[in-house]
């Protein structure tokens, strides 16, 4: 497993918005032979940071070109990886001090080859995890594919509209869970609609429909 990670992390370094590997070596950590790996360094660190140090959310701007870049890195990995990244947010989008923009966190990418074209773990962050993720369990455990990082995109362009995932202020993970299964898609705040662009608004509502079929178009 820790070596496919790494084959993924090598082939990733063809996409300019997914972070860079640089190497891999392994050495002695506290009385255990551990695997490093070697990364680029983003200096102004996630976007979520970004918004902590500013106080505020990203300009409109901003977001689209955030929004632009992960999308750019989460169809490179779908089509040329064949793999799903099952974790998009802020703080897993890192920035560079040229303002380059990376998607990292590529530890938890499914890789869809053979019979895992499909997936039925539950594998990322509630708030930002897609409806089929967690819908049914056991015999009942959804199956789902690269669609699920397209609402990751959405949830994650929400959270740096308004510096939250919706539903931040539920602490309880079953709940946010079941209003995400059962509860209309995810906007974003009403005083923060008003002043969103049409484009905005229609980006949202696209990457957040509950069809992914349809948001695959």
């Amino acid at each position: 497993a820790v070596a496919a990670e790494v084959r993924l992390l090598q082939k990733a370094r063809h996409c300019e918005h997914l972070v860079h590997y640089i190497d891999a070596f392994e050495r002695e950590h506290t009385g255990v032979a551990a695997l490093w790996l070697v990364m680029e360094y983003c200096e102004l660190g996630s976007a979520l940071d970004v918004m902590r140090r500013q106080g505020k959310p990203l300009a409109e701007p901003q977001v689209a070109r955030v929004a632009s870049c992960v999308l750019q890195a989460v169809h490179h990995m779908h089509t040329e990886l064949k793999a799903i990244h099952r974790d998009v947010k802020a703080a897993n989008v890192l920035v560079t001090a040229g303002g380059g923009v990376r998607l990292g966190d590529l530890g938890v990418a499914a890789q869809l080859f053979a019979t895992m074209a499909k997936r039925g773990t539950m594998v990322g962050t509630p708030h930002w995890m897609a409806p089929e993720t967690f819908v049914g369990r056991g015999a009942r455990a959804p199956e789902y594919d690269f669609k699920v990082d397209l609402w990751g995109v959405g949830i994650m362009t929400i959270e740096c509209v308004q510096m939250a995932p919706p539903y931040a202020d539920v602490k309880d993970m079953f709940k946010v869970m079941l209003q995400l299964a059962t509860g209309p898609a995810p906007t974003l705040r009403a005083e923060l609609a008003a002043d969103a662009s049409a484009e905005l608004r229609s980006f949202l509502s696209a990457a957040l429909t509950k069809d992914p079929e349809w948001a695959a178009e």
